[in-house]
C-alpha cells in the first residue's frame, strides 16, 4: 500500500456537487450543495478562503449557507460565504412547482485572477403535498 500527497496550486475554479440531483417539488424538500475550490489541475485546494456569492433561480430558493468554520461570523441566511479549508455549502429548498433549480456560485469582490464560476442544476419533480402543507395553502 502506498500513499501519495501533492501540493496544490492556487485556486482557479469552483465545483458544485449536490447530495442528489432530483428533489420533490413540495415546498419542503432540500438539496445540499458542496462548493469546492480547485487548482488548475482540478485538485481541491485546502487553503482556499475566497468569499463567494450564490444565486438560485427557477423552482427553488436559497435557504442557507455554511462553511464549517465555528468561528465564522458571516450570516447563515445570506447569499455570500467565505470558503473554509477550500469548502462551503449551500442549502436549496424546492418550491411547490416542478422544474429546474439553477444554482450559481462565483467569487465576489475578486482581487487579482478571479475563480472560474460554476453552475449546477437540480430538478424539482412533482410530488404530493402533505395534508398539513396542502391545508396551509388554502389560508
Amino acid at each position: 500500500m502506498t500513499q501519495r500527497r501533492e501540493t496544490t496550486g492556487p485556486a482557479r475554479s469552483l465545483r458544485l456537487t449536490a447530495d442528489r440531483l432530483t428533489i420533490d417539488a413540495d415546498g419542503e424538500d432540500v438539496a445540499l450543495i458542496k462548493i469546492e475550490a480547485l487548482d488548475a489541475r482540478g485538485r481541491p485546494v485546502p487553503t482556499a478562503s475566497q468569499k463567494l456569492g450564490f444565486r438560485v433561480s427557477g423552482a427553488g430558493k436559497l435557504i442557507g449557507v455554511g462553511n464549517g468554520n465555528p468561528n465564522c461570523l458571516e450570516s447563515d441566511k445570506g447569499s455570500e460565504r467565505s470558503l473554509f479549508n477550500g469548502l462551503a455549502q449551500v442549502i436549496v429548498q424546492s418550491s411547490k412547482r416542478s422544474g429546474a433549480i439553477l444554482i450559481e456560485a462565483a467569487e465576489s469582490g475578486a482581487l487579482g485572477m478571479p475563480l472560474v464560476p460554476a453552475t449546477l442544476t437540480v430538478q424539482a419533480q412533482k410530488a404530493p403535498l402533505r395534508s398539513a402543507v396542502a391545508a396551509s395553502r388554502k389560508t
